[in-house]
């Protein structure tokens, strides 16, 4: 059985580091445990300097391709669909990419992220989703048979593991003056993170502590850090701006803060349960309708609102039994989303696709 995977577009700007690493993770595992399947990667020279994926090179199929719109649309209406002309896979497996023709052949989408995404179904056999929320966001509009729908949960990604407290401690010397800190990320959008400056303003004010606000981007996120805007910040000396951190970095920096603060409209997993796996709280504006996957392991606010975040700031730093429930239920919850289980639902997706594709 031949299986090519379109392995490009895990480098898409809709995917953060955490996304792309846990496409990758779930590939690789996969691959590796199965060792009677041939994977090959579709892929460009570009992204093979960038990302090297767990193959021989004889099992990359790599492309030269055009940077930009136009290169994108050559790739995916014609040296792509040559490709998989060319090696003629049982199935065609695609991270995030719809639009490119199969010809016939089964095709797996699988689409992480719960943006709006234009999705050509008739050229789609399986679509591979997070949750049924996910669905609904990329899906809109558009008409879809159960059948084709399979969910594949988000991950904690194993690399994510609680610190020694000394090490912690050394970390908050490093990056934050010795002192506690809530760490968050700069790809969050701009009105995400102003909404955090006057939630950390508001709590700072009635609380009167030390802690310290965190705001970090990984190389290769995009980073939407609100620079001007903190000239002029009443606390500006208590937020710290780190852009292009590496990936050890952030792991050891998240591991150390006392809260992991994600003021998201949309549903990303991967970064709530790398936090739940390092035994880090949670305080999220993420929907609650996503119980699937949060359950009670993490402090609700909602979306936009700065004095809510706020009163949840206070609550955690304020009761230390329910900060050490919280993580007590993040580490359950980790324990249930594993890289493991996503590779095994990976495969499941992969056989129904070829299974119910009218051309077997």
């Amino acid at each position: 059985m031949l299986i090519v995977i379109n392995g490009g577009s895990i480098f898409n700007n809709n995917y953060t580091v955490e996304n792309r690493r846990y496409f990758a993770h779930c590939l690789s595992l996969l691959i590796r445990e199965k060792p009677h399947v041939e994977f090959s990667y579709l892929t460009d020279q570009y992204l093979l300097n960038i990302w090297q994926p767990e193959q021989p090179a004889q099992q990359l199929l790599v492309k030269k391709t055009i940077p930009g719109p136009i290169g994108s649309a050559i790739w995916r209406r014609l040296q792509a669909p040559a490709a998989i002309r060319d090696r003629k896979p049982d199935l065609f497996f695609s991270i995030g990419d719809p639009g490119i023709k199969t010809n016939g052949i089964p095709q797996c989408i699988w689409m992480a992220v719960s943006r709006p995404v234009p999705v050509a179904l008739d050229q789609g056999s399986l679509l591979l989703t997070a949750s049924a929320e996910a669905a609904k966001a990329w899906l809109g509009e558009q008409k879809i048979h159960l059948p084709k729908l399979t969910m594949i949960p988000f991950a904690a990604d194993d690399d994510y593991q609680p610190l020694a407290w000394t090490e912690k401690e050394n970390i908050k010397v490093k990056y934050a003056g010795g002192k506690e800190f809530f760490v968050t990320r700069s790809y969050f959008a701009e009105e995400q993170l102003l909404m955090l400056l006057k939630a950390f303003s508001l709590f700072k004010k009635r609380q009167q502590s030390n802690i310290q606000l965190l705001i970090i981007s990984m190389d290769g996120d995009k980073d939407h850090s609100p620079v001007e805007k903190l000239e002029n910040y009443k606390y500006r000396n208590d937020v710290h701006l780190y852009p292009g951190l590496t990936e050890e970095e952030f792991i050891q920096i998240n591991a150390s803060a006392y809260a992991f603060l994600q003021p998201v409209k949309d549903f990303d997993g991967n970064g709530l349960l790398n936090a739940f796996q390092a035994q880090v709280p949670v305080i999220s504006t993420v929907s609650e309708r996503e119980e699937e996957t949060t359950g009670t392991a993490l402090l609700f606010a909602t979306y936009n609102d700065h004095e809510q975040m706020a009163d949840q700031m206070m609550t955690l730093f304020k009761d230390e039994n329910l900060r050490n429930e919280l993580v007590r239920k993040g580490k359950i919850k980790a324990r249930e989303f594993s890289m493991q289980q996503a590779a095994r639902l990976v495969w499941k997706g992969m056989m129904q696709a070829i299974d119910i594709n009218p051309n077997n």
